[in-house]
């Protein structure tokens, strides 16, 4: 009795979709377990899996109904045990959670079509071990890869400007990641837990590291911080136990509490600018002590004052 009701009902939807309801759900009669939804103005589908959806590997198709395939959905996949997506060129926009909580899933393709990836897209995607992205990503949300443990390199390209809160968040194996260039701001937590992380390209454009940015990022040796940077915020590089060089700009103004705390092997940091200007930097005194070398050839230590 089950099956016919689904197969009428699924019949019912497929005429409604062919002759264009705007709003109704059409349903893969195939073995996909695909879902469409018709966009309000006719133009194009959306796309989810249905409630009992079992596949292994999605392959979304770039048309249904002559009309294309625009739109990933809202939780479209949450929890599915898929291991692979394909999105086609079709589509613009992976909506929030669409693939949350998959965590058979190893490998996403991304066309360069999709501009838009909303919040959690891939959250708590543990065994995700590769991602191509698209080439021309204008909004990543926050969240978007936190959990996949195994997730070992990403290159993000695009004209978006900020690596927005808990992106990478406990990707415990991500080694190298490459930056957008036009970036603004590596939000709050960002690579948090990143241990294994040791390559990194920070934007020229940069302004704004927010606080736990590389908490506990334990492998990364090298950091050069672009001039627009005004402040090194609180815990920023906390734990950062095999970090050897830091390279500030003389923008910096403040550096706030444990914000160079437990880096082992960091001796020293460079400032660009005149002892002169060194002095003027607002300390927090709970940071480790360092010898601060000036472009003009001064040192001094660090921290030199304490703010209360």
């Amino acid at each position: 009795m089950k099956k016919k009701y689904f197969a009428a009902f699924a019949a019912v939807c497929a005429f409604a979709c062919a002759v264009g309801v705007s709003g109704c759900s059409c349903i893969d009669g195939g073995s996909s377990g695909l879902i469409y939804n018709l966009s309000k103005d006719k133009a194009y589908y959306t796309v989810r899996g249905a409630d009992a959806f079992t596949g292994k590997k999605v392959k979304i198709p770039s048309t249904h109904n002559k009309l294309p395939v625009k739109e990933i959905e809202k939780y479209a996949f949450e929890n599915c045990e898929i291991t692979s997506v394909t999105v086609p060129d079709s589509v613009t926009l992976i909506d929030n959670g669409a693939f949350k909580g998959c965590e058979s899933l190893t490998t996403v393709t991304i066309a360069d079509s999709v501009t838009v990836m909303g919040e959690r897209v891939f959250y708590g995607c543990k065994k995700l071990s590769s991602v191509k992205m698209p080439a021309n990503l204008e909004a990543l949300g926050n969240n978007a890869f936190n959990g996949c443990e195994v997730l070992t390199e990403v290159k993000v390209t695009g004209t978006y400007t900020e690596i927005g809160e808990k992106t990478f968040y406990r990707c415990f194996e991500l080694k190298k990641v490459t930056l957008p260039e036009n970036l603004l701001t590596i939000g709050m937590d960002a690579f948090n837990g990143c241990r294994a992380l040791t390559e990194i390209n920070i934007p020229a454009t940069l302004t704004k590291l927010d606080n736990r940015a590389f908490y506990e990022c334990y492998s990364i040796k090298s950091v050069y911080l672009p001039d627009g940077v005004t402040e090194l915020t609180l815990s920023v590089f906390e734990h950062c136990s095999a970090l050897e060089s830091l390279s500030i700009g003389k923008g910096v103004t403040d550096i706030k509490m444990y914000a160079l705390v437990n880096c082992t092997y960091l001796e020293e940091i460079t400032f660009r600018g005149t002892l002169a200007e060194w002095e003027s930097v607002r300390i927090n005194e709970n940071n480790d002590y360092l010898v601060v070398r000036c472009t003009d050839g001064d040192t001094t230590t660090f921290p030199p004052i304490a703010v209360e």
